[in-house]
């Protein structure tokens, strides 16, 4: 099943004359297979924010899961591209919890993907600091992700909402 793999994937990028400097396949588990290019031409294969990357990932999946009759999982590496996009959104995650930690505040990230989403999840709960945890707010489009200190989880969007009021007493004689 590698071998064809390997060749259906060599096809699609010689017809789009795209020069491969190497591939690997390699089987995780049945079903599920992690292939590595590298190629000098990344920068059309990946395009800005990976659009194109994600849409080569689309249509090699359909095309070798039309092939081999079943449902397979592939997962595509071009150039370290994925690991270095990890790198940068964990070490931006780090940043934050730094601020978070000296402004003693809660902070609200940038909106991300669901899958990035779930990226950042995890990598907060493997840090095993009992100070922080993440938790996704609101719904759809609007869904964000907040970086909480322990000590603010009874945080609610609605408190800030809320007006508070203050009175001052004035002691003119001092005006």
């Amino acid at each position: 099943m590698k071998a064809e793999m390997e060749k259906i994937i060599l096809e699609f990028f010689n017809k789009l004359w795209i020069k491969l400097t190497s591939l690997d396949i390699d089987e995780k588990e049945e079903n599920i297979f992690f292939v590595k290019i590298n190629t000098p031409e990344s920068g059309l294969l990946i395009w800005t924010h990976g659009i194109t990357f994600e849409a080569i990932q689309s249509i090699l999946r359909a095309i070798l899961n039309n092939k081999f009759d079943k449902k397979i999982k592939v997962h595509f590496e071009i150039n370290d591209y994925i690991h270095n996009k990890d790198a940068k959104l964990f070490a931006f995650i780090d940043k934050e919890i730094k601020r978070a930690k000296e402004t003693w505040r809660n902070m609200k990230l940038p909106r991300f993907s669901a899958y990035e989403r779930k990226k950042i999840h995890d990598y907060v709960w493997n840090l095993n600091d009992p100070e922080i945890f993440t938790e996704s707010r609101w719904e759809w489009i609007e869904r964000r992700l907040y970086i909480i200190l322990e000590k603010n989880k009874n945080f609610n969007s609605k408190k800030i909402k809320e007006k508070i009021s203050l009175s001052i007493d004035l002691d003119w004689d001092d005006i």
